[in-house]
């Protein structure tokens, strides 16, 4: 009984939202009373979503398996219609998962001979990696923090030959906190992203580069940081089955390691990190340099398996002969990153099952509403985002709704929290407050962005476009499923309201979760695609950003 009645309450709420929105769309008022998106509904979803039985939804887990039997059973009871393979909600993809073993080490010789611990000490990154095993050795160079930046006239190296070599660099960048230095002060440049400075020295001709924290990092938290990204790197790294060999490995290795290993290549040289460092900083001129007499030898065993993976789907078919061709594609991602080594149960509530219930109330909103939507509408629950984007990768290359009729998507990743007053925590600076959502997409697409806009004044959100720049140094832009849909000129927009200090850490639970927050980022959202799917012209295709 109190459940029916916090419907009829939300029924009436969302028609006064829909008519809200009337002088500013009037379509968006015609849905005819969209049954409710209401905060018990988005609990219900969320807690089963985030609970410890999921074992936090790992891709290829028995909990994502579990995860993606709730949606599909949900998308059944709203009698959406299954738009995955032979007549069910999965559209299933195959995965290859490649994970180092335990013999992999390193092994430096001169002055004195250390040998370094696998997951302690270091950890290469897989995706520089070939499947098997392979032995890398040769002489070590220091390149300071491996930057060619011509735009800065600087180069760590100049006037050093790297050919065939290791090469050793810190992280981040030359950097003060005066913003008229060279670099961008204390903000960073792309230069400072490890992609970034393996490309420059693999152009460089170096075979493996080594990238070690730099000694201002080494406070009382430098080591718990740095097993957290341990822990996260030691997960084993996924890749589509039918790209495995043109994505493994690149010609140059990449290693992350502790600041103990470039001490015992400094040993006996006279040289500090620190005072490199220092020199480096204050100077904004590279100090580069070849070791005398020391050695480095990488042994690297890369095991691989495969992995089965869905992503889920239900499709709302459009009321419109000529138009229910085309959609508009609502997304999350139903995944999230598992276990640690410890047994710890990351539970994803706002990464991303936030998202995910929204998207399920979202469906429910359009399949009881008395009106359907013009064109047709594609719910999608992505798997493999955390390893790469990967069911949406998949979903890009063989989609339900061809790319060139999916007028929009609408992608929804952590919309359910917001940064309380007082919170002084600069891991939590980026976190949206209650009335504000971040917008990504709408600096590619106007006429979308207008429309995005009126929903949210209906709901009493305000977009916050902060984020929206691809080339904006968090790269918020590439780091979820509405990429692959923007990369094959897709309108897109991405909702999300910020990362915080339980991204991808055992304390994202539901305890945190902000449901009004998240009700209204769902209305919305509903508002937006509402719109979309029902005006006579199609939102227009942009040209955007391919590459990351």
């Amino acid at each position: 009984m109190q459940r029916m009645m916090s419907k009829i309450v939300a029924v009436f709420g969302l028609m006064m939202l829909l008519s809200a929105c009337a002088t500013s769309n009037k379509q968006m008022a015609a849905s005819g009373g969209a049954p409710s998106i209401t905060t018990d509904d988005l609990s219900r979803h969320l807690s089963f979503l985030a609970s410890d039985d999921l074992q936090g939804r790992d891709t290829g887990s028995e909990g994502l398996q579990r995860a993606a039997e709730y949606v599909a059973n949900e998308l059944s009871r709203l009698q959406l219609k299954p738009a995955g393979e032979n007549g069910t909600y999965f559209q299933n993809y195959r995965l290859i998962s490649r994970q180092l073993t335990d013999s992999t080490m390193i092994t430096i010789a001169g002055s004195q001979t250390a040998s370094f611990r696998f997951k302690h000490d270091f950890f290469p990154y897989l995706q520089s990696l070939h499947d098997g095993r392979e032995t890398i050795s040769g002489e070590v160079a220091f390149v300071g923090y491996g930057i060619t930046a011509p735009e800065f006239q600087y180069d760590d190296f100049a006037g050093i030959d790297v050919k065939d070599k290791i090469v050793l660099a810190l992280r981040h960048e030359p950097q003060t906190p005066d913003t008229s230095a060279r670099f961008a002060g204390a903000e960073t440049t792309r230069h400072s992203y490890i992609n970034v400075k393996a490309r420059a020295a693999e152009a460089a001709g170096a075979k493996a580069i080594i990238i070690v924290n730099t000694p201002n990092d080494s406070g009382p938290s430098y080591y718990v940081e740095f097993k957290q990204v341990i822990d996260y790197l030691a997960q084993p790294l996924m890749q589509l089955a039918d790209k495995q060999a043109e994505e493994q490995g690149q010609s140059i290795r990449v290693i992350l390691a502790d600041v103990k290993l470039a001490d015992a290549l400094l040993h006996g040289s006279g040289k500090s990190l620190s005072q490199l460092q220092t020199q480096i900083d204050g100077t904004i001129t590279p100090n580069s340099f070849l070791f005398d007499r020391q050695t480095f030898s990488l042994t690297i065993d890369v095991k691989t398996k495969p992995v089965q993976a869905s992503n889920i789907l239900g499709l709302l078919e459009g009321s419109d002969s000529q138009l229910k061709h085309e959609a508009v594609v609502y997304s999350a991602h139903l995944d999230h990153v598992g276990l640690n080594a410890s047994g710890e149960i990351f539970n994803g509530a706002d990464d991303d099952a936030s998202g995910s219930s929204a998207v399920l109330e979202i469906a429910e909103a359009y399949a009881t509403s008395s009106r359907k939507p013009k064109r047709s509408m594609l719910f999608v629950w992505f798997t493999g985002e955390e390893k790469g984007l990967l069911g949406s990768e998949y979903y890009a290359e063989n989609p339900v709704v061809a790319l060139n009729n999916t007028v929009a998507n609408l992608n929804m990743d952590m919309v359910g929290r917001v940064r309380q007053p007082g919170d002084s925590n600069p891991k939590n600076a980026g976190l949206a407050e209650e009335q504000t959502i971040y917008v990504v997409g709408g600096h590619q697409n106007p006429e979308l962005k207008d429309i995005n806009e009126a929903s949210a004044r209906a709901v009493g959100l305000f977009c916050d476009y902060r984020y929206g720049d691809p080339n904006h140094p968090k790269r918020v832009y590439y780091r979820s499923d509405h990429y692959n849909f923007a990369r094959h000129g897709v309108p897109v927009l991405f909702f999300t309201t910020g990362e915080h200090e339980d991204y991808h850490q055992i304390t994202d639970d539901i305890e945190k979760i902000d449901f009004r927050k998240l009700q209204r980022v769902a209305q919305m959202a509903f508002l937006t695609g509402w719109q979309v799917a029902n005006q006579t012209k199609r939102v227009k295709p942009v040209n955007v950003p391919a590459s990351n």
